[in-house]
């Protein structure tokens, strides 16, 4: 545990379908290695902001202090984003995706989830306002601020839970995945691959539960609407109570299949080796946890932005499977980001 040099200078959240946003305060913020280093006999929450990559990035954590409610105060701002943006091409992008489908015929994995960065350029940006407007746009969705002392900001709207824990013991993790828009022409089926992509997720974790000696109960496949998009999602319950196992349950999830693939280690490999960028906290995980309670509340980092000084860059992503298709790859990428692009224009 050490003193970190980008202390967490703000933190606004809103719960999933909850109109109410929330500050966190803290009494002390510092950096770890693993999530071990918490404190377990603490009565205080503690605010924790995990990379995809630990050995990249550090794990930042908050010492919740107090939680008062965070009043909307829109400041005037015009329309910042301009309409070219730099980053993988398309030609570059289908090209690796088709290199990594042949990857996936030859058997050496099963599923990868494949992204791209996007960045623009941009004069002042207000990233209150991109919150607010994060939390008009995706009213379903666990919406968040996270404001680094050094200039960087975090921004996102997650329709994804990774573990959550009340205290009566009861936890819920959801197998999310499968991608189509809204307003699409097949917008009311979802085909083989969206299925079998949502089931090898639900399928991993039931797995790696049932390795710690946890008996779930998997839920029914839904749909959820995250923005224009919407995915298959399935929730999946069982008790708990041990901060230990909360540990390892975490531990063994973290990434999932809806961000990494399957095999995990080789998957996350391939991702670091090919990705040609860093991911930092996009596919990480943020929230609250408690761990003499056995308390938590975390999600998935997915639909975020990176805001620094007037760069702003959005990170995107799609899971390849044998029955991808590489150009759609591309579009479903451009699908995700575009809710985001039109809320920087506001």
């Amino acid at each position: 545990m050490e003193a970190f040099f980008f202390m967490l200078k703000r933190v606004i959240i809103k719960n999933f379908k909850e109109e109410k946003c929330q500050e966190l305060f803290f009494s002390s913020v510092f950096t770890i290695q693993n999530l071990e280093e918490i404190p377990q006999n603490s009565s205080r929450d503690f605010f924790v902001f995990h990379p995809f990559e630990v050995n990249k990035n550090k794990i930042i954590v908050g010492e919740v202090n107090s939680i008062k409610p965070f009043l909307i105060d829109r400041k005037d701002s015009g329309k910042y984003l301009p309409e070219k943006s730099t980053g993988i091409s398309k030609e570059d992008y289908t090209l690796k995706i088709t290199s990594l489908i042949n990857e996936i015929k030859s058997k050496k994995y099963q599923k990868v989830v494949f992204s791209r960065k996007i960045s623009f350029d941009i004069t002042s940006p207000e990233v209150e306002n991109i919150f607010i407007e994060l939390t008009n746009e995706y009213k379903n969705a666990y919406c968040y601020l996270v404001e680094l002392n050094n200039g960087q900001s975090w921004l996102g709207a997650t329709p994804e839970q990774l573990i959550k824990c009340n205290t009566a013991q009861y936890c819920e993790v959801v197998s999310l995945a499968g991608t189509k828009q809204i307003d699409s022409d097949e917008a009311s089926s979802w085909g083989d691959k969206e299925k079998q992509e949502q089931l090898v997720v639900t399928d991993f974790i039931v797995k790696n539960l049932k390795a710690l000696s946890i008996n779930p109960k998997t839920g029914n496949v839904k749909e959820v609407n995250a923005g224009k998009l919407k995915h298959l999602k399935t929730t999946i319950s069982f008790t708990l109570n041990s901060a230990e196992k909360l540990l390892k349950i975490i531990n063994s999830l973290h990434p999932t299949p809806a961000v990494c693939g399957i095999p995990k280690e080789k998957s996350k490999k391939y991702i670091l080796n090919n990705e040609e960028y860093n991911r930092e906290y996009y596919t990480g995980f943020l929230g609250l946890i408690n761990l003499k309670k056995i308390n938590c509340n975390l999600v998935v980092n997915l639909r975020c932005m990176k805001v620094v000084s007037n760069k702003t860059h959005i990170f995107v992503g799609g899971g390849i499977t044998l029955d991808s298709n590489p150009l759609d790859e591309w579009y479903e990428t451009e699908n995700k980001s575009y809710t985001l692009r039109k809320i920087l224009e506001k």
